[in-house]
């Protein structure tokens, strides 16, 4: 889910403007198995194509941001990145996910590096995240971007019928 938010006028030349990403996840009683779900974003991109699959405008690359999403609730945000970007409608972000945990209340840990826990591209092309409606930029303003993570749609254990048994997760 995508929120996205006003700021007020900044001063930036006309061409550019501000964009703040935040990231939010849900907590641990909206999804009662989770005792801890970490990701590690090593880089941000934007585009103002929904289908592109290259071009984008890198707002952060560098050093992995460690989240953990079980904490980012109740109105808790974690800043990503303040970016400049020029004036535009802003249709896709991708978050390229270097690594990532997940460990349940009952104390099964899955994660990509002892390869239970598959992330498919977002290690390399990134998770694609596509913004209904369009977040349109202005120059000389800012604007705030919140990711919403629902976490119980991004991880799904294999065998589905069975999380607190799982073998993997997808």
């Amino acid at each position: 889910r995508l929120l996205q938010g006003a700021g007020g006028g900044i001063g930036l030349p006309d061409a550019l403007a501000l964009i703040a990403e935040r990231l939010t996840g849900c907590s641990a009683a909206l999804h009662p198995l989770l005792a801890r779900a970490l990701i590690d974003v090593s880089a941000i991109r934007v585009h103002t194509n929904a289908q592109a699959n290259s071009g984008f405008l890198t707002l952060y690359s560098g050093a992995p941001i460690s989240i953990d999403l079980l904490t980012l609730s109740n109105g808790l945000t974690k800043l990503l990145v303040r970016a400049d970007v020029p004036a535009g409608s802003y249709r896709q972000v991708r978050l390229v996910i270097d690594s990532a945990l997940l460990e349940l209340t009952n104390g099964n840990v899955y994660s990509t590096a002892a390869g239970n826990l598959a992330l498919t591209s977002t290690g390399t092309s990134g998770l694609k995240v596509f913004i209904q409606p369009d977040l349109v930029i202005q120059g000389g303003l800012s604007r705030t971007m919140l990711l919403d993570i629902d976490l119980s749609k991004t991880f799904h254990p294999i065998p589905a019928n069975d999380p607190l048994n799982a073998t993997s997760f997808n």
